[in-house]
């Protein structure tokens, strides 16, 4: 009997038929070996207690060696990460404060300790504060004590002060001059009002932070310029002159013929002149704002002397 062939199946036999499982993991291994005969025949030989089949998981490899057995052990990527794990955390022997880590495959540092800080014990592992950080901590602790007192002294100062009859600071003003004439305050916080008159407007504004008061005025009535001329006007119950206009040549020559008014020896040197009302003679003085051949325009005023 030669056999051609052979290799392990899993499943179930019985009388004489072999039944090859689904499922290997509850399936018992059998040997199957083919006959070199015309019928290839086989013959199922069960090895349950024979056969071990190894399968790679996560991480773990197996190699088949030339000698019949197999290596199994991790993977590179899993090595590295076993080699880089933290076995134990210490402090570096040559950098005190260094805190480090101590893996498999060497040290990594962790972080830096600050001068201001030190190791107490090594074991277990214990940090504190450095003896200049101590006393730097009591000296600011005194301080602050010394502050304390020295504030409870003073509240109970100011609180003596309340209880007297002592005031809290606040906005006010004692008095506010106008010329000669003094506005003083009539309370403790006062307003000082800005009030319009007759043609003055009153504006404040506080924008932007800053506080300010702006005065306007009003044309008086009849103070609008006028053209060169005579004019007539009346007052107001203030004595402002009101209704302003002017004056034609017809009015002017009723005028002096109503008061029987002359005038003569005018004098264009010195803008004298005389008038005579009736019987009665009058010298006419100047106040010029010009000179004498062209005086200033409606600004002459002339004074009667008698």
């Amino acid at each position: 009997m030669v056999v051609e062939s052979g290799k392990v199946v899993w499943g179930s036999y019985a009388d004489g038929t072999f039944t090859p499982a689904t499922d290997k993991k509850n399936a018992t291994p059998y040997v199957e070996l083919t006959l070199a005969n015309s019928t290839a025949n086989k013959i199922y030989i069960a090895v349950a207690d024979l056969v071990n089949e190894h399968k790679a998981g996560t991480g773990i490899s197996i190699t088949n060696n030339t000698d019949g057995t197999r290596t199994i052990a991790l993977t590179s990527t899993y090595a590295t990460m076993v080699g880089a794990a933290v076995k134990a955390f210490g402090t570096d022997a040559e950098h005190p404060t260094k805190f480090i880590a101590k893996t498999n495959s060497g040290t990594v540092d962790v972080f830096n300790i600050d001068p201001n800080l030190h190791w107490v014990n090594m074991d277990p592992l214990t940090l504190g504060l450095s003896d200049a950080l101590v006393e730097e901590i009591s000296n600011a602790d005194l301080l602050s004590k010394a502050n304390k007192t020295n504030l409870d002294a003073l509240t109970a100062r100011v609180d003596g002060i309340v209880a007297t009859g002592g005031e809290a600071n606040q906005n006010a003003y004692s008095n506010i001059k106008v010329g000669s004439t003094t506005l003083a305050a009539s309370a403790k916080t006062d307003t000082v009002a800005f009030a319009g008159g007759t043609n003055i407007s009153v504006a404040a504004s506080s924008a932007g932070g800053d506080k300010s008061v702006s005065f306007s005025h009003a044309t008086p009535t009849g103070a609008a310029a006028k053209t060169a001329g005579f004019y007539k006007f009346a007052t107001d119950a203030t004595g402002h002159a009101t209704g302003l206009t002017a004056v034609a040549a017809s009015d002017i020559t009723a005028l002096i013929g109503a008061h029987s008014l002359t005038l003569s020896k005018t004098n264009a040197e010195n803008d004298t002149a005389a008038i005579t009302i009736g019987s009665t003679s009058y010298t006419v003085g100047p106040i010029p704002l010009g000179d004498s051949t062209n005086p200033a325009e409606g600004t002459v005023r002339y004074i009667l002397n008698h």
